[in-house]
């Protein structure tokens, strides 16, 4: 998890200071730029008193927070090092993202959550759906798939964990359903 100062990317050889990268921005939620553990002022029990706009406040600033560490050259040197290995980039993120909460006084477990959420619980909030920077470089497109069109034959896996061919199972008389999730 994360300490004081530092947060590592779990089996990278350097953490990454996060307070080396200091704030450009200006806060309408309170802000701690050194921040710790036994300054949380928003737990899960303090967020369920609060209206959906006043937790939107301090979404926004920590959403805008988030992608300013993202971007800043360290933080772009380390996912440079993490590179393609999925666990140590989400280790980091992870670290990133609670480290963030806490700038904000809110509990990780929470902070976490929330800002993993913000597009799904603000789907018609224009500026919510323009900073989160997962979102605005996602790489995911739609596809060019139809209903009624048949999908390329591809390896997929059953409920049992059995590698087969999409277009075995698609040849078979019977229904089937396609499950597809994000790892992250």
């Amino acid at each position: 998890m994360v300490n004081n100062s530092t947060a590592s990317c779990g089996s990278c050889e350097q953490s990454f200071p996060f307070e080396t990268v200091p704030t450009r921005l200006t806060y309408t939620a309170e802000y701690n730029g050194t921040p710790s553990a036994q300054t949380i002022k928003y737990t899960l029990p303090q967020l369920q008193t609060m209206t959906k706009d006043q937790i939107r406040v301090v979404l926004v600033d920590m959403l805008r927070r988030e992608d300013e560490l993202r971007l800043s050259p360290p933080c772009q040197e380390m996912f440079g090092r993490i590179g393609e290995q999925h666990h140590r980039f989400n280790t980091f993120v992870s670290n990133l993202q609670s480290h963030v909460s806490l700038e904000f006084l809110m509990d990780p477990s929470v902070g976490v959550e929330l800002i993993r959420s913000a597009v799904s619980l603000y789907p018609d909030d224009e500026e919510i759906k323009s900073i989160p920077h997962y979102v605005r470089h996602n790489r995911c497109r739609g596809g060019n798939l139809r209903i009624g069109d048949t999908p390329p034959d591809v390896a997929v896996t059953d409920t049992e964990g059995n590698a087969l061919r999409l277009a075995d199972l698609l040849a078979q008389d019977r229904p089937v359903v396609l499950m597809g999730a994000s790892h992250t």
